[in-house]
Parts: C-alpha cells; structure tokens; sequence
C-alpha cells in the first residue's frame, strides 16, 4: 500500500478501532475496555479521552486527515426503493423513530437500484471525532463501510490501498462536516401523531356542524 502523504484511516468498530499510520505505514489496533465502551455505547467518556490521548502518545502518532470508515456494527441501515410519493419520506421518518439512540447523524445514499439511508449514534462517533480533534488531527471525512464497495471487518494492507485509492470518492460520501445531518429522536412518532391530529380535527368540527344545526333547527321551531 502506499500511503497518501498526512492521511490516516480508522475503521470504528463496536468494540475495537483499526488506526492506520501514514507515517511508517503500519496499522495499530486499540480494543475498548467494556468500562468505557460497551454495546457501541459510550459508558466513561472522560476516561475514554485519557486513552485515546494515551494511544495516540504511545504510538507516536502524527497530526494527519483522518478518514473515517464506519463498520456495519455501529451503523443501523435500511435499503428503500426509488418512490416519487411522500412514501419515502415517511419511511425516513420511521426509520429514525425507531433507533435506538437518542440522537443520531444519518445520511441518504443514491444506489444504482433506490436509496440506502444509514445512521450512527452521533454520541458514539462524536466521543472519537472530538477527541482526535483535541489532539491535532482533522476530520477528512466519515464514510459507513457499506459505501465504500467492499467488505470492511478490519484494516489491513489491500484494504487500506483501496480506500487511499478512493479518497475523493470518500470525501463525497461523508455523514458529516458540510453534509452532515443530524437529529434527536422525536418526542412523538410523527406519522401517528398526524393521524390523531387528524381525526381530532375532524371530530371537532363534526361536533360544531351539529351545534350549529341544532341551534338553527331551534330557531325555526321557536319561531
């Protein structure tokens, strides 16, 4: 693999990150420590921080761009057929009613056949965008594996070449910076609450009509 020059790449998994150096070429694996992160969810966030920093001294890691590949164990996705109906957006919708975390950072993806719209606890991503952040390195880009055309567990040689050889195509396809498009999980699901509204509405103007009628149907009878 060749490394482009300053440009790293960490594949966040749920319980591990794969860093890649373009300094000596070499990939170092940090595993989480369950009292910190479990389940894709960050328990000891100021603790974590301290690692991070820890991993990065320990291996003398430079200041780089980083490129951020999400495994499929951190990001929940759904495949939507092509529909030019409102359709679509109710499913949207629903998807992100139903994470399970409270809020999150998502994106829609135009594929050859429909759309992929996938979804990263942003708590979650952020705990590590942040932090590298602090310690002199840049966000390049954040890119759910099942974008990037190949299956992603782990980094290694022939992985790491494929994706320096997409860079570009990469910075397009990333959930944040510019694109990015984050939301917190409505109080109320949006589609049935509509419905409700709707027949509330309904009914209360049922209930007027008939007030009214009423009230003329007694007019005429007093008079």
């Amino acid at each position: 693999m060749t490394a482009k020059p300053n440009t790293a790449i960490i594949l966040l998994d749920r319980n591990k990150l794969d860093y890649f150096s373009p300094e000596n070429n070499q990939i170092y694996t940090y595993q989480f420590p369950e009292n910190m992160v479990r389940y894709a969810e960050i328990v000891n966030d100021k603790e974590l921080a301290m690692q991070i920093n820890l991993f990065i001294n320990y291996h003398k890691l430079p200041s780089a761009r980083i490129i951020y590949i999400l495994s499929q164990q951190i990001t929940l996705e759904k495949n939507m057929a092509e529909d030019k109906t409102d359709n679509q957006q109710t499913m949207v919708d629903e998807f992100l009613y139903h994470l399970p975390f409270e809020s999150n950072i998502h994106k829609i993806y135009k594929l050859e056949k429909g759309y992929l719209i996938s979804a990263v606890n942003s708590t979650f991503l952020k705990s590590f965008t942040e932090n590298f952040t602090k310690a002199g390195f840049h966000t390049m880009t954040v890119v759910p594996a099942s974008v990037t055309g190949i299956n992603i567990n782990y980094l290694d040689s022939p992985t790491v070449g494929f994706l320096l050889a997409k860079t570009d195509f990469l910075k397009e396809q990333s959930m944040t910076g510019e694109r990015e498009d984050e939301t917190h999980k409505p109080k109320k699901e949006p589609d049935k609450v509509m419905g409700l509204n709707r027949i509330y509405l309904l009914v209360t103007v049922f209930i007027l009509l008939l007030s009214f009628l009423l009230f003329m149907l007694y007019r005429q009878s007093a008079g």
